[in-house]
């Protein structure tokens, strides 16, 4: 275990905000302490698990980016409704692109099995050389690989010191995960292209289904999250980098997805009973909060932020 500093201000003084339990094993009662970090007001887990005990807490077959196969009813809903949205990812991370698609370049960090860097492939027009993926886990570093014919490697330290000019940069749900923030974005501000737009999808900490569940909230995902942004923090952390933050919008989807688990894990969490009946309460309680985020986006379960360069 290892304690953190704000990496925004380099404080560690903090103000504890809450206490979670890991949404894999909520019946063992280990809780993870979430504090929010005075005077930036930056949310994260601490103390938290160093690199080499981080590795441990990913290695699980219900870890839905690194699924290959389903073997349950509720893991194939889940992968079709993956697959579903992956059209729809893809417009949002080329929307605003001034660029012939065969000539864009594009650099996935965090792109697990390869499953949107395939899309844009196949669907978008964009060319297998220009694909770059990030990848840690060396299982699905490979079948993206094999499954795509995709170039994935397992750390940005492995992209050459000449290599830049990537029009999109994409961290759909990855930024909460890394350690070093510092290390990370500044390589992104230099492998960006001057008028390349960087694409992260966040949890929000201040969502309608997150002040709902507390505790509870599955989006918290202790201690694999180990951040956890606002518009402000997001802001002050970026312009250390010259980058900026232009534009953020609602992902509705993780609305429903992080009610659905966060149901189960409420039911799991204080000992009641929960199956296929509880899930049409679910849903009209997740219809509920995306009506609401519709009319107030940030209250939306997940934000998109769109990040450029600082002119």
């Amino acid at each position: 275990m290892e304690n953190a500093i704000c990496p925004i201000t380099g404080s560690a003084d903090s103000t504890p905000f809450l206490s979670v339990p890991d949404r894999f094993h909520p019946e063992k009662g280990c809780r993870w302490n979430i504090v929010q970090i005075n005077p930036s007001g930056l949310m994260m887990l601490n103390p938290r698990p160093d690199s080499e005990e981080l590795e441990q807490h990913y290695q699980h077959s219900g870890y839905s980016p690194h699924m290959q196969s389903a073997h349950s009813p509720a893991e194939r809903l889940q992968q079709a409704a993956h697959q579903l949205l992956l059209s729809w990812r893809a417009a949002v991370v080329l929307k605003g692109l001034n660029k012939e698609r065969e000539e864009t370049r594009l650099l996935e960090i965090g792109c697990a099995t390869g499953t949107l860097l395939g899309t844009l492939h196949r669907k978008n027009g964009l060319q297998r050389k220009h694909l770059t993926g990030i990848e840690p886990d060396r299982e699905s570093a490979a079948y993206a690989r094999e499954r795509y014919g995709l170039r994935i490697l397992h750390a940005l330290g492995e992209l050459a010191e000449n290599e830049k000019g990537y029009d999109r940069i994409v961290l759909w749900h990855t930024l909460e995960h890394i350690d070093d923030l510092h290390a990370t974005l500044q390589e992104m501000e230099r492998l960006l292209a001057p008028d390349g737009k960087i694409i992260l999808a966040l949890p929000n900490p201040f969502s309608y289904d997150a002040q709902h569940y507390g505790a509870y909230w599955a989006a918290w995902d202790a201690p694999r999250h180990l951040w956890h942004f606002t518009p402000d923090t997001l802001s002050a952390l970026l312009a250390l980098h010259g980058l900026t933050l232009s534009n953020t919008s609602q992902w509705l989807p993780d609305t429903i997805y992080n009610t659905l688990l966060s149901e189960k894990l409420l039911a799991t969490g204080t000992r009641k009973p929960h199956g296929a009946r509880n899930i049409p309460a679910a849903l009209v309680r997740a219809g509920r909060f995306t009506l609401r985020s519709v009319l107030n986006p940030t209250g939306s379960s997940s934000v998109i932020y769109t990040v450029q360069k600082t002119t």
